[in-house]
């Protein structure tokens, strides 16, 4: 977590356009194919978002309990 604005993209799917603005504290939950990844951009001191992280959306699966009581 960061107290910056982030910016979350994911580029490398063709066709396929996801992009998003994350404000700080906030949780971003999204659906994407497996093979996606998934850029975090943060502000550099220029203005310009910077790539501050990289990962592969295969390794960022939440997966629902299906024994969940509510």
């Amino acid at each position: 977590m960061t107290d910056q604005i982030q910016i979350a993209r994911i580029t490398n799917i063709p066709g396929w356009y996801f992009e998003r603005v994350v404000f700080p504290q906030e949780y971003l939950l999204f659906e994407a194919p497996p093979e996606a990844q998934l850029e975090i951009y943060c502000g550099g001191n220029s203005g310009a978002a910077l790539l501050w992280d990289k990962r592969e959306c295969d390794r960022l699966q939440v997966w629902e309990n299906a024994n969940a009581q509510n």
